[in-house]
């Protein structure tokens, strides 16, 4: 009767997994929380196989030799059933390496509708979601740097989010971690982007939910507001790394409440301010006995609150557009703009080719940009040069004039990915 209430479980190697596996030393494992396998036939992960197994049966046993091993992510077997092969990453992570094996099927968290978009869009090199939940956003871009990939830039997702296939890996309503620090993106139901900062927050009493009343008579309140995060009251050590990561507190000259419920902390702009001794915790957080009333309070996010996987990117240079307009002579004032996004430039000429070449298309209504050289103008026709030759076509794909526009216009940048 087990055996039968087994088989029936697994059957067609749909497996739901285990509720946390941690990642190696990474994060967790999201294939092994509430997935499933699917099949996609005649497919296999070329090089990420890291153990084969011959004395597996059936796929249900291979499929379970994978759930069984915190390093697996997907498997392949043999539809003659001689041999099974754990993988170390899932189709989705490494879409380039996924070949076609007749008689062999692939077994992954992906849907096969999802692997039919990726082998669409095989030479995109598309971003990609990390294999593991992590818990901080070194170890989500460390991940990423394992794959040549990394962290997606504010940029990257603005400018991927208009495609579909980008689209179909992210899910709705879930944060991920990007190249912002203590920052997730979150995308929406309504398919908009949302970004959703990890540090303190300073919540007022009428913002959250009272629990009773205090010795002192004072409202006890909690963190608990209307989301699906889990705040508490700040401590002083997680106020002082907040303070040393970069957050500063943005209503000055206001003591506010915290865990200790005998007590107010402020962040002044340089920690401490005139404060010592025990009102001054590590000499960052300044902190006084109550001797009045506030209804304002400090709330963090425990660890588990900010369990998320990375989205990770290519390292092809994508670029994007200063946010203001300038005139060429303002070739500093557009390198400003570019390095108040990321770590970024204005683009060469060749770097533009090189961004034509992995697909980028100047935005729909964009007609001519400055760019690195001065006193030139670039364009990116879906052709490449349109009708301009010679010295105006560079390489021919990208063509540029001496014949910049006496206005104001705006620039391509382009992120440095060193």
């Amino acid at each position: 009767m087990s055996i039968t209430i087994f088989l029936l479980f697994m059957v067609a190697c749909c497996l739901p997994t285990h509720a946390a596996k941690f990642c190696q030393d990474t994060g967790y494992n999201p294939g092994h929380q509430s997935q499933f396998f699917h099949r996609v036939h005649n497919q296999s992960l070329a090089g990420q196989q890291y153990r084969n197994l011959t004395g597996a049966r059936s796929k249900l046993q291979c499929c379970a030799a994978c759930l069984a091993d915190l390093d697996c992510f997907s498997v392949q077997y043999s539809d003659r059933g001689e041999l099974c092969q754990l993988n170390g990453a899932s189709a989705s992570r490494f879409p380039l390496t996924l070949t076609t094996v007749t008689g062999t099927s692939y077994y992954g968290p992906e849907k096969p509708s999802f692997i039919e978009l990726l082998q669409q869009h095989l030479t995109t090199q598309d971003p990609s979601l990390t294999d593991c939940l992590h818990q901080t956003i070194t170890s989500a871009s460390s991940e990423c740097q394992r794959s040549t990939q990394h962290l997606c830039y504010l940029w990257e997702l603005q400018y991927n989010s208009n495609f579909s296939n980008f689209n179909a890996i992210v899910v709705r309503d879930t944060d991920y971690w990007y190249a912002m620090h203590e920052s997730q993106v979150q995308y929406t139901s309504d398919g908009e982007l949302l970004y959703r900062d990890l540090g303190p927050v300073i919540l007022a009493e009428s913002d959250s939910l009272s629990s009773g009343t205090s010795e002192s008579d004072e409202p006890t309140v909690s963190c608990s507001i209307n989301s699906s995060r889990r705040r508490h009251l700040c401590t002083l050590e997680e106020l002082k790394q907040a303070f040393l990561k970069g957050y500063r507190q943005p209503s000055p000259d206001e003591w506010i409440a915290f865990s200790d419920s005998s007590r107010y902390a402020q962040l002044f702009p340089d920690g401490c301010g005139n404060h010592t001794g025990t009102e001054c915790y590590a000499d960052v957080v300044a902190n006084i006995p109550r001797t009045n009333s506030s209804d304002k309070m400090y709330c963090c996010l425990g660890a588990g609150e900010i369990v998320a996987p990375g989205i990770c990117c290519p390292k092809v240079l994508i670029p994007f557009l200063t946010e203001g307009a300038y005139f060429d002579v303002d070739r500093d004032e557009m390198a400003d703009d570019c390095s108040q996004t990321l770590n970024a430039h204005l683009c060469t000429l060749a770097e533009l080719k090189d961004a034509y070449l992995h697909g980028y298309r100047q935005p729909v209504g964009i007609q001519w940009l400055f760019f690195a050289t001065a006193w030139r103008d670039a364009r990116l026709y879906k052709s490449g040069c349109g009708e301009y030759i010679g010295d105006e076509c560079y390489e021919g794909v990208v063509a540029n004039t001496p014949r910049p526009t006496t206005d104001q216009n705006q620039a391509f940048c382009c992120p440095s990915l060193d």
